[in-house]
């Protein structure tokens, strides 16, 4: 099903990227299906359009499948969430109302400064990190070989352990899951990102050509973890 009839099948009429609208299943099984298309296109050595097109839509049906078997449930009929953009404006204002009621409050009062856990989305400051919770990463920038061919990017967790796909899905400690409007946020800066099937890292295309020190600072503002 094409993204134009699947916005019309779950009801979102705005022009917003759908993937903005997905809850963390939809969200998961979305990146699992673009990685392992990419796997097989590799592995199979597959050429041509329409060999693409059926490879693509080969792979879909299974993760499709998969979700069906799992949750009884077919990733098009999984909910809507409500648009990052929208809950960022509300979470702005909340905020701000916060902050002045307490103001009002605890004039005479000095606060210190408050520590966001890694939870928090994506901001325009780099988010303080505690080293005793947050994650640590190493990241691989992309590279190109003398034969031509590109090597992407790679986050990868350091010493954390690893997630592995379970059954078509990646367990709810998994990166992608814990911190699937993270990804989103992330995403929004202009990247591509999908989990590597064995849990311990994601893959990644640069749209905007970023920076290594650029993707670094990215990680980190979005995720809050600490680089290696």
């Amino acid at each position: 099903m094409g993204l134009d009839r699947l916005s019309k099948y779950k009801g979102v009429q705005d022009k917003k990227p759908l993937i903005d609208r997905m809850d963390k299943t939809e969200l998961a099984a979305h990146l699992f299906r673009l990685t392992q298309t990419e796997l097989k296109i590799k592995t199979d050595n597959i050429r041509g359009q329409q060999n693409l097109q059926d490879a693509a839509r080969e792979v879909g049906a299974k993760v499709r499948k998969t979700v069906i078997d799992i949750n009884g449930i077919a990733p098009e009929d999984l909910a809507v969430t409500t648009p990052i953009g929208e809950v960022k404006k509300a979470l702005k204002g909340t905020t701000k109302k916060l902050a002045s009621l307490d103001g009002k409050k605890k004039a005479s009062k000095p606060q210190p400064p408050s520590v966001p856990s890694n939870s928090e989305t994506c901001t325009e400051n780099p988010i303080p990190i505690n080293a005793s919770t947050s994650m640590r990463f190493r990241y691989l920038h992309e590279e190109r070989f003398e034969s031509g061919e590109m090597q992407k990017s790679n986050i990868m967790w350091d010493m954390e352990g690893k997630w592995p796909m379970q059954k078509g899905a990646f367990p709810p400690e998994h990166p992608s899951v814990r911190f699937a409007d993270q990804v989103k946020a992330f995403m929004e800066r202009g990247y591509w990102v999908s989990p590597f099937p064995e849990g311990d890292g994601f893959t990644m295309d640069l749209k905007l050509g970023q920076s290594r020190d650029k993707v670094v600072q990215d990680i980190i503002e979005c995720f809050g973890w600490t680089h290696s």
